[in-house]
């Protein structure tokens, strides 16, 4: 039985050290019997992921990963347990789950369909896929935008964490976060090896720093 959902998402260009403590954050919370909510987008979602999939329990707590489309990046829901289709849910759901991606964002005014599904999917991210999974924190890596946004379409995300009252919401940009999860870590990661990182799965095939891994 899980202990709890987090989520883990954030930017798609993100400092690889900040990477490498999501990671870190995916592997310790599975261990720790939490089950790791994400979206597949490269960089944040793929590491929190990458992190998980390690943990020696990932199969037993698994992890909720939702795709804006079945084969989204490359990634098919035959192939990957714990993979979900946000865009296959009954019409009743998909029309509140849009709507409150609607309102997190402030309208989809500029978005085309897959926009609107790529938002839409922040909704379950945080509220699963029945909207009756809250999670219990999030944790991401984006700029502000201001005191109470940040950029991207990580502020969906955002907003709806804080319009539900997630009780931990840690933004990695900020130093202090960085200090305190490196604290928490030091107390509650299990002494065992990761594998070396592929950052080919976790970057986008077009990130510039993947050339330095094939010279």
């Amino acid at each position: 039985m899980i202990k709890g959902i987090v989520a883990g998402v954030g930017s798609r260009t993100v400092p690889e050290w900040a990477l490498e403590l999501m990671i870190r954050l995916g592997r310790t919370y599975t261990d720790l019997g939490y089950q790791m909510s994400s979206g597949d987008a490269w960089d944040s979602d793929r590491a929190f992921l990458y992190g998980a999939a390690q943990s020696h329990r990932y199969q037993e707590i698994g992890a909720r990963v939702f795709l804006a489309k079945d084969g989204a990046n490359g990634r098919w829901i035959k192939d990957n347990p714990f993979y979900y289709d946000g865009s296959t849910v009954d019409v009743t759901t998909l029309a509140t789950a849009t709507s409150m991606a609607a309102i997190a964002r402030g309208g989809f005014y500029g978005l085309n369909p897959h926009g609107v599904a790529l938002h839409t999917r922040n909704v379950f991210q945080i509220h699963g896929l029945s909207l009756d999974e809250l999670v219990c924190a999030i944790y991401f890596y984006a700029e502000p935008d201001g005191r109470t946004k940040v950029k991207g379409g990580t502020n969906t995300a955002l907003q709806l964490s804080k319009t539900a009252n997630v009780p931990i919401i840690k933004n990695l940009y900020y130093q202090e976060v960085v200090d305190e999860i490196t604290e928490w870590l030091n107390t509650h990661e299990l002494d065992y090896p990761y594998i070396d990182i592929d950052w080919h799965q976790i970057h986008k095939p077009n990130d510039p720093r993947l050339k330095e891994f094939e010279e």
